[in-house]
């Protein structure tokens, strides 16, 4: 992560620590979070850097920084309940982050993602864990 990022990543690590969500947890910033996880035993919601894009047009620079959200936690795939649990935990949080200006930087969009369908019983029953990851992007203007 660059500085920019840096920022904006503990600027949302430290928002989502500050409010309460019906969920609890903790977030952290991490550079290379651990995907697969045996140890995992409950929610853990980590922050990282994500894409970096930058545009000058017109005498303005536009930065675009990205920031991803990673929810895992354990789940029991046969349990409905759980994984509408967890679904709409990370509604939640997207919908808590949508608009929200974070460390200096305007939002700009989100985008709710995952590396498998987290309702995908075949992918719990391997890993026996929800993932999902939001895609935040941030943007900064400034004068060239």
């Amino acid at each position: 992560m660059d500085a920019d990022q840096d920022i904006v990543a503990e600027a949302v690590k430290d928002a989502m620590n500050g409010h309460g969500f019906s969920e609890a947890f903790t977030a952290q910033c991490k550079f290379r979070p651990r995907r697969d996880r045996d140890d995992l035993t409950g929610l853990q919601v980590t922050v990282i850097g994500g894409e970096r894009r930058r545009e000058i047009m017109r005498g303005l620079s536009r930065r675009d920084l990205g920031v991803e959200v990673l929810i895992q936690s354990p789940c029991d795939p046969e349990s409905l309940s759980a994984v509408r649990a967890l679904n709409g935990f990370v509604q939640e949080l997207d919908d808590w982050l949508e608009g929200q200006s974070m460390g200096g930087a305007t939002y700009v969009s989100s985008e709710l993602t995952n590396d498998g369908d987290p309702l995908d019983p075949a992918l719990m029953i391997q890993h026996g864990q929800f993932e999902a990851v939001l895609r935040l992007t941030y943007r900064y203007h400034a004068n060239v």
